[in-house]
C-alpha cells in the first residue's frame, strides 16, 4: 500500500455547484482504507472567458485552443439538449483560482500569440447563463 505522497488528486463534481470536493487516493486506489485518504474542500467557480489575439493564424489559434483547455477553459459548453459549441474566442470552465488571478493566467498564456498588441480579455464568474448555442 502506498503512502499519501504517492496519491493523486481526483476531482468530484457536484454538478457545477460549489464547493467541490477533492478526494486524494493512493495509487489510484479509491477503496483504499480511510487512514489514507485525505478529504478537503475546494472552492470552485465558474468562469466565462473571452479573449481576443491580434494577427494570429489557425496554428497559432489551435495552440491557444489547447493551452486554455488544459486550464480548465473550454470552447464548448453542457446544454439541457447537449453539448453546445460557444462563441469564437469564448471560454467556459471552473477554476479554483479568482477572477483576477485567472485573467492573468489567461493573459500570459495568450500574450505569444498576438502581434503586434496585446490580447483582450475579459473574465467573468458565472453562477448561471442562458444562451442561443449551436450543438459542438
Amino acid at each position: 500500500m502506498g503512502t499519501l505522497s504517492n496519491a493523486r488528486v481526483v476531482p468530484v463534481f457536484d454538478r457545477g455547484r460549489l464547493p467541490v470536493s477533492s478526494l486524494s487516493t493512493v495509487e489510484g486506489n479509491p477503496y483504499a482504507p480511510a487512514s489514507t485518504v485525505e478529504t478537503r474542500n475546494v472552492v470552485m467557480a465558474n468562469y466565462m472567458v473571452r479573449v481576443e489575439i491580434f494577427k494570429a493564424d489557425s496554428e497559432e489559434y489551435a495552440d491557444l485552443h489547447k493551452a486554455l483547455e488544459a486550464l480548465g477553459l473550454k470552447r464548448t459548453v453542457q446544454g439541457d439538449n447537449g453539448v453546445l459549441r460557444m462563441p469564437p474566442g469564448t471560454y467556459y470552465g471552473a477554476s479554483s483560482l479568482g477572477t483576477y488571478e485567472l485573467r492573468e493566467k489567461v493573459k500570459t498564456i495568450a500574450a505569444p500569440f498576438s502581434y503586434p498588441a496585446d490580447p483582450s480579455v475579459f473574465v467573468s464568474e458565472s453562477s448561471d447563463w442562458s444562451g442561443w448555442l449551436r450543438l459542438a
